[in-house]
């Protein structure tokens, strides 16, 4: 090890003795170092070299018009110079350029005036234009400093110009805007921005006021700005409620017109009536503004669900918030009840998933599930799920359930990480990080209509199953197993109709993406017109729920269609995200192609896109993004597989058929689009 030490001397201890001069030893001349050259340094990294060289510094300033101040002109002994170690070496550094006398430019034409100025080294500031009768216009009215003065060179000498005799800014209130401008125009002046005002008093198309004002005595092509009058301002009349025809009559009446037309159900507006209009009814607008309207289509059809993608709960919101999850509402109660009850938002809709988990955090009391008592033990059930990327823990429960219209009893339900399932066993959370809060999560729960009709079937009836079921007598927890139908359920499955899958069917959102988006699930397929299968091709899954995928010449025969993940998530050479970790960041929007294959062998080539995930989330308020990919190495077991997230699901319809049910002569479980 060696360490510095007073002076020029640092050698390693053992050898400090005799490299310092401590103890016997001959003598010699001084030892000799070779000049470093620092012309053009700046002065304290010159200073630093020469030093460091074991030789000795003094400074002195010379201008100079060609070395930067603060930088070595010359050093004295010269560069390369051999001499004895403490030598003192000049420098000479640059103070800057030479003081200047500034010279006369006034009367000169600014042209002039610029050469005269440069070649004095000076440099030009700021030059402004003034009107004048005595000096004409283009030479130069005054200047700063003035001529005479001593300064620095480079320094900046600013110029005033004349710009001739003065204009006078005539009166063009009143006038129409295309007579204003002519006048303005032809006195030698131009027209300035033109902005718009509601007047009561000055008809449309007429000069409301001006800037300068009329009289004021201005440089030839100085701007004049006006305010154009809109006209009278016009009362938005009221139209929500009114039949479509109606409306657009009394909006055209009242001197508008009819804007963007949009449809929404409504279960107590009638179809074809208005349900809202923007601008709001009484607010004062100009002539010819346009009102959109939004129509109603009616009540939405007893088989549908809306659904959302936006930024989640108010909490994860807080948090960075979410993309790519769409999320429903669902309203749980205590069982039997049907005013215990309360409804919760931004429930995660997960096709790779099954039953209902809600959230215990997001509970408030209103409604009270059941905890649900192993018939075997007696003890409280408790259930695990395990995701790609985290486990959650909790009791299993029971409640009355509403989603859309439809409405189940005594549905056995998930109540994630509430206090009475204690804490999880290392078989369960299997290394995971631990899901358990709405922020970890990512919503207030899960919907998991995935394509099976319980989460674990036969086999956890059989037999105990880890990462499923558990009980914990006396706090120690083990497997246990569960009957079907104590099991979390498939809810649709448990409708009377519509129950043998569904529909999802979301717009499309263009690059890079879009702040919220609206969708709908159809409850059954092939069962209403408004679920039917059409030209979709059906694709088998297997017992996991996996087909195949084939993309860069590689088959992926674990692949799986999830709108629970938020990507797509596929091995591929493409950068990854520095920040976004395990998201692909491309340089730019990359285009890729696969092809799915279900275990019927029916195929599809899907083509899809790239884009550099770190720049989508860099756009604060954007939720839906229909390029979004990742790699499949992030999360469990996923290295043989491609993941077909939610962007999959943009602008495609895409069904899910459950297990024991056909559809188009083909049974089910299969995905079909």
């Amino acid at each position: 090890m060696t360490r510095r030490l007073l002076g020029a001397c640092w050698l390693s201890v053992s050898l400090l003795l005799a490299a310092c001069g401590g103890g016997g030893g001959g003598g010699g001349g001084p030892s000799m170092v070779t000049i470093p050259n620092v012309v053009g340094l700046a002065q304290a990294n010159a200073v630093t070299s020469i030093t460091g060289a074991g030789l000795t510094d003094t400074i002195t300033t010379q201008a100079d018009a060609n070395i930067a101040t603060g930088a070595v002109v010359s050093e004295s002994p010269a560069a390369g110079t051999s001499v004895a170690t403490g030598t003192m070496v000049t420098l000479v550094v640059s103070s800057g350029p030479p003081p200047v006398a500034v010279p006369d430019v006034v009367g000169l034409t600014q042209a002039a005036a610029i050469t005269a100025l440069s070649n004095a080294n000076l440099a030009i500031g700021v030059v402004t234009t003034q009107a004048s009768t005595a000096v004409a216009a283009g030479l130069v009215i005054s200047q700063n400093p003035a001529a005479g003065i001593t300064v620095a060179g480079n320094t900046a000498v600013a110029l005033v110009v004349s710009a001739g005799p003065p204009v006078t800014v005539p009166n063009v209130v009143g006038l129409n805007q295309g007579a204003a401008a002519t006048l303005i125009s032809g006195l030698g002046l131009v027209v300035g921005s033109a902005t718009n005002a509601l007047s009561a008093t000055v008809p449309a198309g007429d000069v409301i006021s001006q800037s300068p004002a009329a009289g004021t005595a201005v440089a030839v092509g100085s701007a004049v700005t006006l305010v154009i009058s809109l006209g009278a301002p016009v009362a938005v009349p009221n139209v929500v409620g009114q039949t479509q025809a109606a409306a657009t009559t009394a909006i055209g009446n009242a001197g508008l017109v009819l804007g963007t037309g949009t449809t929404q159900n409504s279960a107590t507006i009638p179809t074809g009536s208005v349900i809202s209009q923007n601008p709001a009814a009484g607010t004062s607008v100009a002539p010819g503004t346009a009102v959109a309207l939004v129509i109603s289509i009616g009540a939405p059809a007893a088989n549908t669900l809306p659904v959302t993608i936006d930024s989640g709960p108010a909490s994860l919101a807080a948090a960075g918030g979410s993309a790519n999850v769409m999320y429903a509402t669902v309203t749980v109660c205590t069982p039997g009840s049907t005013t215990a009850c309360q409804t919760i938002d931004h429930v995660e809709v997960d096709t790779g998933s099954i039953g209902l988990r809600i959230l215990s955090e997001v509970l408030t009391g209103s409604a009270v599930p059941a905890k649900f008592q192993d018939p075997a033990s007696g003890s409280p059930l408790i259930g695990c799920v395990q995701f790609a990327d985290g486990y959650s823990w909790g009791s299993m429960v029971v409640a009355d359930v509403t989603i859309g219209t439809r409405h189940i009893s005594n549905l056995p339900m998930h109540l994630i990480g509430d206090s009475a399932a204690g804490t999880a066993p290392t078989s369960c959370t299997n290394s995971l990080k631990s899901e358990n809060t709405v922020v970890s999560f990512g919503a207030n729960g899960i919907l998991g209509i995935g394509y099976w009709l319980e989460d674990c079937g036969s086999a956890c009836a059989s037999s105990p199953q880890t990462g499923f079921y558990y009980v914990c007598p006396g706090g120690t927890c083990t497997p246990t197993t569960v009957l079907q139908a104590n099991q979390a359920k498939n809810p649709v499955g448990l409708f009377t109709t519509d129950n043998n899958g569904i529909l999802i069917d979301l717009p499309a959102v263009s690059p890079p993406g879009a702040p919220t988006l609206q969708g709908t699930i159809y409850f059954g397929v092939g069962t209403q017109a408004n679920n039917a299968l059409g030209t979709a091709l059906v694709y088998t899954v297997d017992g996991f729920g996996e087909l195949s995928t084939f993309i860069n010449s590689l088959q992926y025969r674990k692949s799986f269609i999830d709108s629970g993940s938020n990507g797509y998530f596929f091995s591929s050479s493409i950068k990854q995200c520095t920040t976004a970790t395990g998201f692909y960041c491309p340089a730019t929007s990359t285009p890729e192609t696969a092809t799915i294959v279900g275990r019927n062998t029916t195929s599809a080539t899907i083509n899809f896109t790239v884009d550099n995930a770190e720049q989508l989330f860099a756009v604060s308020n954007l939720t839906a993004f229909p390029n979004l990919a990742g790699s499949n190495s992030v999360g469990t077991g996923l290295s043989s597989s491609v993941d077909w997230g939610l962007p999959f699901f943009l602008n495609r319809k895409v069904y899910v058929l459950f297990e024991s049910y056909s559809a188009n002569g083909t049974s089910g479980p299969a995905s079909a689009f």
